[in-house]
């Protein structure tokens, strides 16, 4: 309680503040299941239609089942484009939960100036926002910035993978996320 009312508090938010309801957003290995089933369903045609060996199949059945998210989805924009971005649209939501409300209701007592979130949503920024604050995000990947509400910010939200963008904002609402493994592997190191 101390180092909260000394200013002293950087929360460090992972996906698991997303996942209680109302919110209900997928935490990542439900993001990757469908993408698995639909990458082994290829490795399997292109191994049947080329003669691979057993061995050779076995070898990209083990390098899919053991990849990250953010890999999978550059196998998916690779093969897609930009718009295998769409995928992530299942994060878009203004349901915020209690997580996101703890987030808010400190922010506007002025016990919280700065949060860290890896999540791509925008819910503690609405939380912050429900509870009369406002907010200055930022995507350093990306060089990214955004604001949050009607008031000037009280609070900085810190998104090191970047964020969806705000509807109205005028861009693409998926230009600020780094959500593929090359596209964060070609940023430069700050």
């Amino acid at each position: 309680r101390e180092q909260l009312a000394a200013g002293n508090l950087l929360p460090f938010l992972g996906a698991g503040i997303s996942s209680d309801p109302p919110s209900r957003m997928p935490m990542a290995s439900a993001l990757i299941r469908p993408l698995l089933t639909e990458l082994l369903e290829a490795v399997r045609v292109v191994a049947e239609n080329t003669n691979a060996s057993a061995d050779e199949r076995n070898v990209a059945v083990r390098v899919l089942e053991t990849a990250r998210l953010e890999r999978l989805l550059d196998a998916l924009h690779d093969s897609h484009g930009a718009d295998a971005l769409e995928y992530l649209g299942v994060l878009q939501s203004d349901a915020w939960n209690a997580n996101h409300a703890a987030v808010g209701a400190l922010t506007a007592a002025g016990l919280l100036t700065h949060c860290i979130t890896l999540n791509f949503d925008l819910l503690t920024e609405a939380a912050i926002v429900a509870h009369g604050g406002g907010c200055h995000t930022i995507c350093p990947l990306t060089s990214g910035r955004f604001e949050c509400g009607a008031v000037p910010a009280s609070a900085t939200v810190l998104k090191p993978h970047g964020s969806l963008w705000p509807a109205g904002g005028g861009r693409s609402r998926f230009e600020h996320m780094s959500a593929t493994l090359s596209k964060v592997g070609n940023q430069p190191d700050r």
